[in-house]
């Protein structure tokens, strides 16, 4: 009987933590929001939110999956400890993931490439709106690398881990990088 009242606590208290943690990432989320929205202005924070919304697309393209088959697989390799069998899924996953995300990066800037050399120039991005896109498509590797150790992370019920960089460190960085390039465009000198 005194099991389950222990195991019934251990679950209270990953149960609590997890909702802490999933509370803060969202509040940091919504105060980068708000910050980016005030300090960006109306076009700048649009411009923001389709390159974000294309960087998540593209994301979810080069995971192709491996975060899923990361809670179905590798926790069984684990648990098992066939480590020749982690260590191998892990190696191809990220292989993988790494190759399509490099695949997704070349497309997108042949995209903007072809877009910036249209001879219609209404059919041609604007300038800062082209140097964002180009900036952003570096962080396809970055976030589709994070999401998948996430998914590890959960697999071997390191949940606090997992949800700590998707939660809270992603969203620190994506502040920490908003606000450091508003402070470098902002010192930038107007010409008309």
């Amino acid at each position: 009987w005194s099991s389950d009242v222990c195991s019934s606590d251990l679950f209270l208290k990953l149960t609590s933590q997890t909702l802490v943690l999933r509370l803060f990432g969202m509040a940091l989320l919504y105060i980068n929001q708000v910050l980016l929205a005030r300090l960006m202005g109306v076009t700048e924070y649009g411009y923001y939110t389709v390159i974000m919304t294309w960087i998540n697309f593209l994301v979810a393209f080069s995971i192709f999956g491996f975060d899923h088959s990361a809670l179905r697989f590798f926790s069984v390799y684990y648990n098992k400890q066939e480590w020749a069998k982690a260590r191998a899924f892990l190696r191809f996953s990220f292989r993988i993931i790494a190759v399509a995300a490099v695949i997704c990066m070349v497309a997108w800037f042949l995209f903007l490439w072809d877009k910036q050399q249209s001879v219609n120039i209404r059919e041609r991005y604007p300038r800062t709106y082209s140097e964002a896109f180009l900036w952003a498509m570096f962080v396809i590797p970055l976030l589709a690398l994070i999401y998948q150790a996430s998914a590890v992370f959960r697999s071997i019920h390191m949940i606090k881990l997992s949800l700590a960089s998707m939660y809270v460190i992603l969203p620190l960085g994506i502040s920490v990088a908003s606000l450091r390039s508003e402070e470098h465009t902002s010192e930038l000198p107007v010409t008309l």
